[in-house]
């Protein structure tokens, strides 16, 4: 179980990746991913927000390891 959650982060991850490259090339048709990082960072209630939810899926993830 542990290992196929690290493929699906891991599958995330890539795909911000491609995402963010292929929109810095796109820059007309896609916002690069700086500026919506940048727009999105600006409140601190949203700022809040993401580290919320990403210590909640960290924990679940990789915090709560069950031996069955």
């Amino acid at each position: 179980m542990h290992i196929s959650t690290s493929w699906v982060y891991a599958g995330f991850l890539l795909a911000a990746a491609l995402f963010a490259l292929y929109s810095h090339f796109h820059a007309n048709k896609y916002a690069p991913f700086s500026k919506i990082l940048r727009l999105s960072l600006a409140h601190p209630t949203t700022r809040l927000t993401l580290i919320v939810i990403w210590w909640w899926l960290g924990w679940h993830f990789f915090g709560s390891q069950h031996n069955t």
